[in-house]
């Protein structure tokens, strides 16, 4: 145990020490969640002045085009969710179910508010599937904590 990276340790909880796989994909989620949501609001901020950079030639971004096709409205609710996300995996972190469920709804609007907004985005079966195994990774580790057995496992954020 001695010999893994100080972050991937046992990480001292009211609960008992958290796992090093928990904390990893936590770790991974806060930061995917956290930049995801931070840079689709400064997106969503700046929109107009990327459009009009964008038009006369400023930026060249490979797929821009596409993404300014969803409008401002794609980048805000880009941001809720991966802010929801980020929300849902805080309260994973403090092993509140809760945060399960709204880490999961927001992995699945994301997947498909792309499909949605973006004219001729295909749908990304790369995305479902590592959403998909974070989804899986936090369901088996918050099975092992006991948070879905039927006395525990309540939708309230305070339990």
């Amino acid at each position: 145990m001695t010999n893994l990276p100080f972050f991937l340790r046992r990480v001292a909880s009211p609960g008992g020490a958290r796992p090093p796989m928990f904390v990893l994909i936590c770790i991974l989620s806060f930061i995917g969640s956290g930049l995801s949501a931070f840079l689709y609001l400064v997106m969503a901020l700046n929109f107009d002045l990327v459009v009009t950079q964008f038009e006369s030639g400023e930026i060249e971004i490979p797929q821009l085009e596409l993404f300014l096709t969803g409008g401002m409205a794609f980048f805000l609710l880009e941001s809720l969710l991966n802010a929801i996300s980020f929300i849902g995996v805080r309260y994973i972190w403090n092993k509140k179910l809760v945060g399960f469920h709204l880490y999961t709804a927001s992995q699945l609007f994301l997947i498909f508010v792309p499909v949605v907004f973006l004219k001729g985005h295909p749908f990304m079966v790369a995305d479902a599937l590592l959403s998909g195994v974070f989804v899986l990774l936090y369901y088996i580790q918050l099975r092992r904590f006991g948070l879905f057995d039927s006395n525990v496992g309540s939708l309230d954020a305070n339990s």
